[in-house]
This record gives structure tokens, C-alpha cells and sequence, in this order.
């Protein structure tokens, strides 16, 4: 590999990847949004991950939770919070070990969850549908490979 310095940074080739990765996730992330705000759930994007990551499980730790979904803890721990408060899901009374402790959907979070998800599904897969088949498997072994490069260390 050759020396990096100010005059030849701009040109790796790994930059051009990172960038369009990068502005697909914020393309996404603006998408996923609008999509919410139109649906008329009152349910955030995070909100929304959340209820799908735990939609068909029997429950899960927020450790699980964080791993299965796109949110980061602090924003995962608020939006766990606002969604026990609107009655969508329950936790334990007694946290003991908060990590462990297992988040449910509650009736309402599991009919909220039998609505939304098939519905916030079709509208974002109508964007994917305008790919091929090979570009959605390529892309998703492409970004396997990419997370896992960045996570080696």
C-alpha cells in the first residue's frame, strides 16, 4: 500500500464505497421517516424498529434488542421508555439487571405491530422493488463484508 498523505487522501478507493454507503443509509433514514410521519402511527422510526425487531418473539433483552436493531443504547433506552408509556410494551417491575431484563409487546404493541410492520414493509420494499434480485443479494454480501472489516479490530 502506498503512502497516504494530504495530496493523494482523497483518491483511495475505498472513499468512493463509504460515501455512496453512507448517503444510501441517510437516504434510507430520511425514507424511513417520511414513511412513519405519513402512516399516522405517531410512531418514530426508532419507535418503529423496536416494535418490529420484537414483533413475532416472545420478548427480548435490550441486548438483543440493540443487536437486532438499527438504534443506538441511548436512543434505545428513550424510545423503549416512550413506548411503555403509550402501552406498547411492558418490562419487568422489578430491572434487577437491566440487561437482562426481557421487554414484551403488549396487546396493543403486538396489534400495532400486526398492522404496521406488513404495511411499513410494502412501502419501503416499492424503493427496492426498482433492483434486480442479483443487486439486492450482491449489495447484501458487499455490506456483510464491509461491517465486518470495519468490526475486525
Amino acid at each position: 500500500m502506498n503512502e497516504i498523505t494530504h495530496k493523494n487522501a482523497g483518491r483511495q478507493s475505498f472513499l468512493l464505497l463509504l460515501r455512496e454507503m453512507v448517503r444510501a443509509y441517510q437516504a434510507f433514514e430520511a425514507l424511513d421517516r417520511r414513511l412513519h410521519q405519513e402512516s399516522g402511527t405517531g410512531l418514530t422510526s426508532a419507535q418503529a424498529d423496536i416494535l418490529f425487531t420484537l414483533g413475532n418473539t416472545a420478548g427480548m433483552t435490550r441486548e438483543e434488542i440493540q443487536a437486532c436493531s438499527l438504534l443506538k443504547h441511548g436512543l434505545m433506552e428513550d424510545s423503549i421508555q416512550s413506548m411503555a408509556t403509550a402501552g406498547l410494551v411492558v418490562e419487568p417491575s422489578d430491572k434487577g439487571n437491566g440487561a437482562d431484563s426481557r421487554v414484551t409487546l403488549t396487546p396493543k404493541g403486538v396489534e400495532t405491530f400486526e398492522r404496521v410492520f406488513p404495511s411499513h414493509t410494502q412501502s419501503v420494499g416499492r424503493y427496492f422493488q426498482k433492483l434486480e434480485q442479483s443487486d439486492l443479494i450482491d449489495g447484501s454480501v458487499l455490506f456483510r463484508k464491509v461491517r465486518q472489516a470495519l468490526e475486525s479490530d
